[in-house]
């Protein structure tokens, strides 16, 4: 990452704006779910850090390292001493970020943006499921490289699958899998699986040009830290946050504000 200034990131930075929206995927509802392609094994792919989610106008901003919780934080052009967030009171928390290349997502309810626009994209309604289990979602194509960003309990499903691929003498990048999320909205139980989907090894075109494009995960994951504290950016002074008596309780919470914030995003109908 030495001698990658402002200039680079900001470079890369718009050259994924320009590619789509946003560049997460998240999961919002229980039951929601994606078909997703791992596209570096987490062992070498992962980026991990202490973040910040900066919270202005209604929306969550990209993740901010923490200057001062971090570990070992890289050393960006504008960086201080002293963390405005943390002044902020606006809590920080471990996050990782993981390449993965979406197909699809697969929702409980038709596109909300038709509510506004009739213009907007209508996902299709597909049959999900077998027997008395069967369901009808509506599938929103995607069929482009996210980051796949979660704390500490999407990192263990993620270990999770890891090591059940291992037991078959596989990897994670040998297969499909299905990303599903169990748990309503604000729920302290929510958690997420990943399922692998039989006979899906062979790569796609798509996906293998997806992967030749690549750029490290790191630079993306610190593109919003760049855009802070090179912007010099103001921080609005939060309120005091509630002490919450189990760690699991404050990650939902985070999960959820990012998530809700997210989806009332105008561009949510075009991933």
């Amino acid at each position: 990452m030495a001698g990658r200034g402002t200039a680079y990131f900001t470079k890369r930075s718009r050259e994924r704006a320009a590619q789509f929206s946003n560049p997460f995927v998240y999961l919002r509802e229980d039951l929601e779910q994606a078909r997703i392609r791992f596209l570096e094994e987490p062992s070498e792919g992962f980026y991990s850090g202490v973040f910040h989610r900066p919270y202005a106008g209604g929306k969550v901003g990209d993740p901010v390292i923490c200057i001062e919780q971090d570990d070992d934080p890289p050393q960006l052009d504008g960086m201080t001493d002293e963390c405005k967030l943390c002044e902020a009171r606006d809590k920080p928390s471990m996050k990782f970020f993981v390449w993965v290349y979406v197909y699809y997502l697969l929702h409980l309810h038709q596109n909300p943006a038709l509510d506004k626009d009739p213009q907007a994209p209508k996902w299709k309604a597909v049959k999900v499921g077998k027997g008395a289990s069967m369901t009808t979602m509506f599938k929103q194509d995607v069929n482009k490289v996210k980051i796949l960003l979660g704390g500490s309990r999407l990192k263990d499903e993620i270990d999770n699958s890891v090591a059940a691929a291992s037991e078959n003498d596989a990897t994670l990048l040998e297969a499909d899998y299905r990303f599903i999320r169990h748990g309503v909205p604000r729920s302290t139980d929510t958690r997420y699986v990943f399922i692998a989907i039989p006979k899906s090894s062979k790569l796609k075109d798509e996906v293998t040009k997806a992967i030749d494009e690549l750029g490290p995960i790191a630079d993306a994951a610190l593109e919003g830290s760049v855009a802070f504290f090179s912007g010099g950016s103001d921080v609005a002074v939060a309120e005091e946050p509630e002490e919450e008596e189990e760690e699991a309780q404050e990650e939902t919470a985070e999960e959820e504000e990012e998530a809700e914030a997210e989806a009332e995003d105008k561009d949510f109908a075009t991933l």
